[in-house]
């Protein structure tokens, strides 16, 4: 009885895998058609709409001209890819494009001489006398419909950079900055608005922080963060502007393995990118909307959330997992993202989707050294409805191929100055991420210890908002000297105990050592 089971479990398991090869074979043809009819209709509509939108840009010039001599408060119009983020509630409500970058010192920093020394960077000059970074001492203000630059005219050093005052100043005070406490304040760091008439950055100082399991030599620690707006500068920047501006730190920064291609592959996807970006571009739209319980409406979303980040895991391991499976150190964090959501998910008892979709910004070649964004972005697919982790880890190995072959990538960086010149009104209105379930940034940071003002960096930590739309999850990294942390951000209104977000970060580390005990 027990053999004829075991048979009629092989033959109802061969049929299942039939009509899941057949659906499956469906769902190809129609999404081939649907992308293809799709890329059509883009192919004539895209030149039509830069037609009907040339009066806009006509427009913008002009007023860019004018707008500082009419006006001598203003400065210059704001960069076309920051304008797409300019539109954010900066000032007030809750903020959805906010960026931090917080480093753990050791020793005990005093403010004043965080203050001599951020005036190097601060008060830099260019050749002709005017500030490498005027963006810190003004403030985004809109005019004749479009966002510019204004000159703060109480700007000064103190009202950006001072010791941490927010919500959990008191608790600090009595308990000191534990691992706890650290999760909570990036939290907050992501949420808050900055002070209206300010340039959208500060830096803050904190003492007392508590190092879990103690330290050695008993040394204080201080917590240094730096928290911008989206619209003055991408997370490349930011660390760049920390690590090598302001601690003068020389590391050569990693670039996105996308980019890493051969000058035949440049030729000749050059060639072939006229035909293909407008299919290719069709069927990322068509394939990238999610529909899971996480993916929830917009006007359903706390914007406030749980946060919750791995232990530093040594380099060595990502890398030897790598070579272990004949893999890319990118492909074995998405295969421990993607496996630890779906064991979170069928422990919690959701429904398990396909798949997930998450938007990745990736750095672009040439990143100017002003305060800029200059990244691109791509729509990575997480399968959740695999139960094999290896096969998981050839799945977003394909994934990830295909994206470096994609065009999408580009026409996302060319459409970046096209959405990003038109009215503030009409970006406010239309640049938002509806399609995706998460937002996912995997940052390369220095691969060696840095130091500021003789106090050297023990840990790195970063993280973001996600953008404006109804994405509710954020997923992260970011490696320091030899060792990475992975983390997640999840809206309250997902997720609603901090417990659920610890047990999904948990699963995500969980998931390197599956893969460390798998037999190739």
């Amino acid at each position: 009885m027990r053999r004829e089971d075991t048979i009629m479990e092989v033959v109802l398991k061969s049929e299942l895998k039939k009509m899941a090869r057949k659906s499956s074979l469906c769902r190809r043809v129609v999404k081939v058609l649907c992308s293809f009819l799709l890329g059509l209709v883009l192919m004539i509509a895209v030149p039509l709409l830069l037609i009907c939108m040339t009066p806009f840009y006509i427009f913008r010039w002009i007023i860019s001209i004018v707008g500082p001599k009419i006006n001598p408060e203003l400065g210059k119009i704001i960069h076309t890819r920051g304008a797409t983020l300019a539109g954010d509630d900066i000032y007030e409500g809750s903020p959805k494009c906010i960026i931090f970058a917080a480093g753990v010192a050791d020793g005990k920093l005093p403010l004043e001489t965080f203050h001599e020394n951020s005036a190097r960077v601060l008060k830099s000059k260019n050749p002709d006398g005017t500030f490498f970074h005027p963006e810190f001492r003004q403030c985004i203000v809109k005019w004749m419909g479009y966002h510019f630059w204004k000159w703060d005219k109480e700007y000064k050093v103190e009202n950006h950079i001072r010791f941490y005052d927010g919500i959990y100043a008191d608790r600090i005070a009595k308990e000191g900055v534990t691992d706890d406490i650290q999760t909570l304040l990036g939290a907050e760091f992501i949420r808050s608005p900055f002070t209206p008439n300010r340039s959208p950055w500060e830096a803050f100082l904190i003492h007392n922080v508590i190092v879990e399991g103690g330290d050695p030599v008993n040394k204080p620690k201080s917590m240094l963060v730096l928290r911008i707006h989206h619209s003055l500068a991408d997370g490349f920047a930011v660390l760049k502007v920390i690590t090598i501006d302001l601690m003068i730190a020389q590391y050569e920064r990693a670039q996105a393995d996308f980019f890493r291609k051969t000058l035949c592959d440049k030729i000749t996807q050059g060639i072939l990118y006229l035909f293909k970006a407008p299919f290719e571009g069709a069927a990322q739209i068509i394939e990238a909307v999610d529909f899971n319980e996480w993916h929830i409406p917009e006007n359903r979303l706390a914007r406030d959330y749980h946060t919750a980040a791995t232990p530093r895991i040594p380099l060595d391991v990502i890398k030897d997992l790598k070579n272990q499976h004949n893999t890319s150190f990118t492909c074995i964090l998405l295969a421990a993202f993607a496996g630890g959501i779906r064991r979170f998910m069928l422990a919690n008892k959701y429904n398990l989707p396909r798949s997930i979709h998450c938007l990745m910004p990736l750095p672009m070649p040439g990143h100017p050294a002003k305060m800029r964004n200059h990244m691109t972005l791509c729509v990575i697919t997480l399968p959740l409805d695999v139960a094999d982790p290896l096969e998981r880890l050839d799945d977003v190995t394909a994934e990830l191929e295909r994206q470096r072959k994609s065009s999408v990538p580009i026409s996302m960086f060319m459409a970046g100055p096209i959405f990003g010149a038109l009215p503030a009104a009409l970006i406010k209105a239309t640049f938002k991420n509806y399609a995706t379930t998460a937002v996912l940034t995997f940052m390369p940071g220095p691969d060696r210890v840095i130091d500021f003002l003789g106090c050297p960096l023990d840990d790195m930590i970063y993280g973001g908002g996600l953008l404006a739309g109804n994405c509710g999850v954020g997923l992260s990294s970011l490696s320091y000297n030899g060792a990475i942390r992975m983390g997640t951000a999840v809206d309250t209104n997902i997720l609603s105990s901090r417990d659920k977000v610890e047990e999904l970060i948990q699963n995500i580390q969980e998931e390197l050592t599956i893969l460390k005990n798998i037999e190739v």
